[in-house]
């Protein structure tokens, strides 16, 4: 029988983004080394996706060789 939503356990985690973020505002000024936003959301669907890879409740993010890998 499936499990409702309701029935799952929850997990927090932070995600601490320790680099600037090449996103919209900033594309003109940005530097290579800069995390993208498409990189933000790249890690945190890694988080979501494997809970228990990432077990720390803070997860910080410092550079783009970092996306999807636990901090």
């Amino acid at each position: 029988m499936p499990r409702s939503a309701a029935n799952l356990p929850v997990a927090v985690r932070e995600l601490l983004i320790a680099s600037m973020v090449n996103g919209e505002s900033r594309r003109a000024i940005a530097q290579p080394e800069w995390v993208t936003d498409l990189d933000v959301g790249e890690h945190v669907r890694a988080i979501l996706e494997r809970p228990r890879d990432f077990p720390d409740l803070i997860q910080t993010l410092r550079s783009r060789q970092q996306v999807g890998l636990p901090s």
